[in-house]
Order: C-alpha cells, then structure tokens, then sequence
C-alpha cells in the first residue's frame, strides 16, 4: 500500500478498541502519520477515563511507532485556506478538525477518517477505513 496516511482520532479510536479493519489497514501502510491535535484529543480522552495511566501509554507508544506531525508554520497557511474555504462554503467545521486537515494538507497525506465533517475540505485526500 503506498502513500501516506494520517490518522484522525476516530481511527485512533477504532484500532485501540479492536477494530480488525483499521489494524490490518495500520499494519499494511507500516507507519502512520499523527497529528498533534489527535494526539491532543487522545490524551484529553485518556484524562477522562478510568485508566488514565493505561490509556496515555497507549497514545504515546502509537506516537513512538508513527510520525508525529506538528502544527508548524506549513500547516498554519493550510488552517487559514481551510477556514475560508469552508466558511465560504457555509460549511464550517470544528477548530480541532480544521487543525487536523490543515497538518494533513501540510504533511501532502491521505486523511483517515470516518468524520464527515471533512467531506467539504476542498483538495483534501479521504479515504474511511
């Protein structure tokens, strides 16, 4: 499988709860790209939970196996297009997805996701696994 993959936290979510789909796609793509506001929502989510030790493991082992994508300068051009893209559109998203397609756009990767929200992101790679 080639190409690049950055992961949205559904996927993230998917694959730590046993999604057999996701894992198999995960282990043929090898290594995967993480976005830091996914790792953000990941954490704020292993915050909330019973097992806040467990689950921030699990969030900072898949980032030592992927490629951490920050919010650099790249993909704060990308946020600003994004923004009036959509708002142009009437179509606005949430801040963390705008942020999450905006690294995506920056890093030239295909999105992984099962978030609609993204469908109206003009240029932007989708694929749902």
């Amino acid at each position: 499988m080639a190409g690049r993959f950055l992961l949205d936290t559904n996927i993230v979510i998917a694959h730590f709860e046993g999604d057999e789909a996701v894992t198999e796609r995960l282990e043929a793509v090898g290594q995967a790209l993480i976005p830091a506001p996914v790792v953000a929502e990941l954490l704020y989510g292993a915050q909330k939970s019973r097992r806040i030790g467990y689950n921030a493991d699990r969030v900072f082992d898949l980032v030592r196996v992927s490629v951490f994508v920050p919010c650099g300068l790249a993909a704060c051009e990308q946020y600003a297009r994004i923004k009036l893209a959509v708002a142009r559109m009437g179509r606005p998203i949430p801040v963390n997805d705008l942020w999450i397609a905006a690294c995506c756009a920056a890093a030239e990767a295909t999105l992984v996701t099962r978030d609609g929200h993204f469908d109206g992101v003009p240029g932007l790679q989708i694929e749902a696994w």
